[in-house]
Formats: C-alpha cells, sequence, structure tokens
C-alpha cells in the first residue's frame, strides 16, 4: 500500500529540516513525499533541495513548483493531482510527525478498505492563552457507518484539520474533495465536505503528528478581510445542507458551533457595527434548515445550545443584539478561564 505525503512549502525555513527528517524517516517504507514550492521568499527550498540531496530516501521526494504564490489550498490540490499512492496524507511543513506515523495509521488498514484513517496529535509551542483544537475523542477503531461518521464529526469527536489523516485517493477524486482556492479557513469547510461524504473511518490513538504553534504560522497570522472568508465558508456549508436535504440533528448543533465559533473572532475586534449587523443577518438569521428543528427542545439540544438558540425567536434586531452580548460574555468567561489555569487571575 503506497502513501503519498504532501507538504506545502511556504516561508518555513527555520522549520522544514524539522519536518522533512520526520517524513524520510518513516519506519514505513512505501511511500512518496510530494513537496510544493509555493514560491515563497526565504530559503525553504534549497534547504529542502540539500536534504534532500544528502538523505538515503531523497529518491523519494518529488518537488513540484508553482509559477508564483498561490496558497496553501492550491499547493494541497497540486499535490492531489500529482498523488499516485492508495492514501494521501497532508503535513504542514511548519509541524513535524513521529518517524512511525504512517505505520501506525495503516493498521485499520490492514483488515478493512476505508475512507479515511485519524490519528492524534500534541500541540506544542502553544502562547499562554492559545485555546488548542480539538482533539479527538473517539475510542480506537473502526466506523463503517456514513450516518455515524457525519454524526461523530458533527459533534466535534473528530477534528477538522486535513492533517494527519489517510484519505483514501479514490474516495477523494470521486468525490472531487479538492481545497477552496483563495479562502482561508478552508479546513472547516474540506473536512465539512469529508464528514458528508465517507462511509468509513479508522481512529488511531497514538499521537502520531506534532501540530507547532509559532509565531509565523498561518493560524497566528492577522488576516484582512476575515469576515467575507467566514461568510464565504458558512454559504458553502449551508449550500450543501440545502441541496442534500441533510435534516441529522447534529449537523444543526455543528452549524451552531461554526457560526459562534466564527463570529466570536468578528464581533469583538474592529469589524464595524453595521458590517456586525450584515453578518448577523446574512450568516446567522438567513439559513433556511432552521425550519427542520425545534431551537429550543431539551430532546435534541443541551442546555448551552438552547441559550444560544433562543435569538431565533427573537426579532432581528433584539436577536442581534442578544447574539453579540452573549459573545461578548463567552470570551470573557474564556478569558477568565485561561488565566485560572495559567495562575495569573489577579483579585482585587
Amino acid at each position: 500500500m503506497k502513501i503519498s505525503i504532501i507538504i506545502p512549502v511556504y516561508n518555513v525555513e527555520a522549520y522544514i529540516e524539522r519536518c522533512l527528517l520526520s517524513v524520510l524517516n518513516q519506519t514505513y517504507p512505501d511511500v512518496e513525499i510530494l513537496i510544493v514550492d509555493d514560491c515563497g521568499g526565504d530559503n525553504s527550498i534549497p534547504i529542502a533541495k540539500q536534504i534532500l540531496a544528502t538523505h538515503p530516501n531523497g529518491d523519494k521526494t518529488q518537488l513540484l513548483f508553482h509559477e508564483k504564490n498561490r496558497g496553501i489550498s492550491v499547493a494541497r490540490n497540486t499535490g492531489i493531482k500529482a498523488a499516485t499512492g492508495d492514501y494521501i496524507f497532508f503535513l504542514d511543513s511548519d509541524d513535524f510527525i513521529t518517524t512511525d506515523c504512517i505505520e501506525n495509521l495503516i493498521v485499520p488498514l490492514q483488515t478493512e478498505d476505508l475512507d479515511l484513517v485519524v490519528g492524534n496529535y500534541k500541540v506544542i509551542n502553544a502562547p499562554q492563552g492559545f485555546s488548542s483544537p480539538l482533539k479527538l475523542k473517539l475510542h480506537a477503531g473502526i466506523i463503517k457507518c456514513k450516518e455515524e461518521v457525519m454524526r461523530t464529526y458533527f459533534l466535534s469527536e473528530w477534528y477538522m484539520m486535513p492533517w494527519n489523516k489517510l484519505i483514501n485517493r479514490d474516495y477523494l477524486l470521486r468525490n472531487a474533495l479538492y481545497f477552496e482556492e483563495g479562502l482561508i479557513h478552508e479546513d472547516h469547510l474540506w473536512s465539512f465536505f469529508v464528514a458528508c461524504t465517507a462511509s468509513s473511518i479508522g481512529i488511531v490513538k497514538e499521537a502520531t503528528y506534532f501540530y507547532d504553534i509559532h509565531a509565523t504560522s498561518l493560524t497566528q497570522a492577522e488576516i484582512p478581510d476575515r469576515s467575507s472568508h467566514l461568510m464565504r465558508v458558512l454559504q458553502l456549508m449551508t449550500m450543501y445542507i440545502r441541496q442534500q436535504e441533510i435534516t441529522h440533528s447534529a449537523i444543526h448543533r455543528f452549524m451552531e458551533e461554526v457560526k459562534l465559533k466564527f463570529l466570536r473572532k468578528l464581533i469583538p475586534t474592529n469589524t464595524s457595527l453595521s458590517k456586525q449587523k450584515e453578518l448577523y443577518n446574512t450568516a446567522i438569521r438567513n439559513t433556511d434548515y432552521t425550519k427542520h428543528c425545534n431551537w429550543l427542545s431539551p430532546a435534541l439540544f443541551p442546555i448551552r445550545q438552547i441559550i444560544i438558540n433562543i435569538h431565533y425567536y427573537m426579532p432581528k434586531r433584539l436577536g442581534f443584539l442578544y447574539y453579540k452580548r452573549l459573545i461578548l460574555t463567552y470570551n470573557y468567561c474564556i478569558k477568565i478561564f485561561i488565566q485560572l489555569k495559567t495562575k495569573t487571575l489577579e483579585f482585587y
């Protein structure tokens, strides 16, 4: 079984050696390594070439070049189109993997032909106050039920980042699961489509991936016009739900959590009041699938979710004020929790 490891590279000269060595030293032998040069302005590619020229497994690597910088989504798509493996693995070039990463992840595939396999990961170099992404909550094993794959994702039992997963290449191509070009938060959208189309998933509990949070990482960078990207993600998700007529209660809970997460990033910032209202009216309240659900039903939603959903029963202006206050309160509580956790809370 051949594994294609796709590594987009852009301005990571401080991390590229660590990343490449972790891949070149894999204990699993049948891998191809696709390095996509996304035209950065540093020495990442010269460093990579030097490593490949001297490493005994350097011949397993193929360099793919863009003519200009096009972003991580296009870089991943370039890798997908060039891949020849049975399964595809995405690795960000400022992260790294354990030497037995692929060997561990293929274990469920030794008995089953699965759409994807998900492994666990560790966060390193996280700054104070960093909110860690969702961890892998599922037990080790195999799920072979489309509804259950969807349900577990929408209940946040496995994470949305594309890395540290083995994705069946035939399944990926058959469903045209490419990344949306020029879109920030493309991970959210891509994993959403994966969750809606996958019929089987393997779970590996070993931590096989190291997610490095550093000052220059994309996730920590300031992004201009973030709101338009978030709006686009929500629109595409909502459109897909409507077209596929998905009415699973878990998807409604998921969408409300996504909207809350996105708006949390915008309302406390310098986003104008008029823009905040526009986002609320177009991205939050203008949602056709809400008619399928009783938003205040304790049978469908926990109390936390009901508190979030109350605004749907208010006039839009009052609903906006309620939702904004909810977000500000939520952010404040998160800040207090982090301070308590790091023992920096000051009492007066």
